[in-house]
């Protein structure tokens, strides 16, 4: 006679039970492959859908709706567990060696010896006073015309451009009025010195560069007139070789038409003419000038 098993349908199973079917049921559909229905962004349903090729969770009906679709897929979006590589198993590690004890003879203590343990040597105290002596590279060293901080005469660079500007104002203001016959050339004031001035120290010798441009402002009295005319003598490029080497000079007299006719010509030659002009020469008004500064400015560059 066939047993009736129906009373137990409404026996319902227990909560382990119910988890061990609910994983058996993921796996299985996990397991299965994924049937796509219609397109993941439009929703066609009647062409040939096209799965993703990570995931192959979704699927579409051309690559314009996967692209469009990407921004909000690929959130989501991963290859399936299964698809990863398996990492390859790690060959075990061979055992660590255990240091060996260390035995000792000393026989002094009954005190267990570590490899840490040492002896301290106590020595008697010694009543000789060290002195240290100087290194041979302090002995073969020459005095150096470094600053304190560099003793060992390295490269070392000042700027002494504000120095170089005053002592240049004090030289052009004492230079004589240029006397021309019918009016007289002299210094107004030092527009401007601009460009670089510095004293440096190389290999334990005093270096001086200096490479300036200066405007000199002039004025020209003729006769006893009060009136003053104006212009500016520019200095170009002035170095330390200008002392042996021929000086850039501009002249522009800015009031020359102003000047009465009958002198004019006689105002021009006094004052020179723009080019090269030789610091020693003497006979124009910015030869003056360029031999002040050849004679008092360049010798009291070593003393900056």
């Amino acid at each position: 006679m066939p047993v009736d098993y129906s009373k137990f349908d409404a026996i319902e199973d227990s909560d382990e039970e119910k988890d061990k079917k609910d994983d058996k049921k993921i796996k299985k559909a996990a397991a299965t492959p994924i049937k796509h229905v219609k397109c993941a962004n439009c929703g066609d349903t009647e062409s040939v859908l096209k799965a993703c090729q990570r995931c192959k969770k979704v699927a579409y009906c051309g690559a314009r709706c996967q692209r469009d679709d990407w921004r909000f897929h690929k959130r989501v979006c991963c290859p399936p567990k299964d698809a990863k590589k398996k990492e390859p198993p790690q060959k075990p590690k061979p055992p660590k060696k255990k240091p060996e004890k260390v035995e000792s003879s000393d026989d002094d203590d009954d005190e267990p010896l570590t490899w840490y343990k040492h002896r301290e040597t106590k020595l008697p105290d010694s009543n000789v006073t060290h002195v240290r002596l100087p290194s041979e590279e302090n002995l073969n060293r020459k005095d150096s015309a470094g600053s304190a901080w560099n003793a060992a005469g390295t490269w070392e660079e000042r700027d002494v451009l504000p120095k170089v500007r005053e002592r240049i104002e004090s030289v052009v203001k004492r230079v004589k009025e240029r006397d021309f016959g019918s009016g007289v050339i002299s210094v107004d004031r030092v527009k401007s010195v601009t460009g670089d001035a510095s004293v440096g120290v190389i290999r334990g010798k005093a270096r001086q560069f200096l490479d300036v441009k200066i405007e000199v402002a002039f004025r020209v009295r003729v006769g006893g007139d009060d009136q003053a005319y104006k212009g500016t003598l520019t200095v170009k490029d002035y170095s330390a070789d200008a002392a042996t080497e021929p000086v850039d000079v501009e002249v522009k007299f800015s009031d020359a038409a102003r000047v009465p006719a009958h002198v004019r010509d006689a105002v021009r030659g006094a004052l020179g003419r723009t080019g090269a002009v030789e610091a020693g020469a003497a006979g124009t008004f910015a030869r003056d000038v360029a031999g002040a500064l050849a004679a008092e400015l360049l010798p009291g560059l070593k003393d900056l």
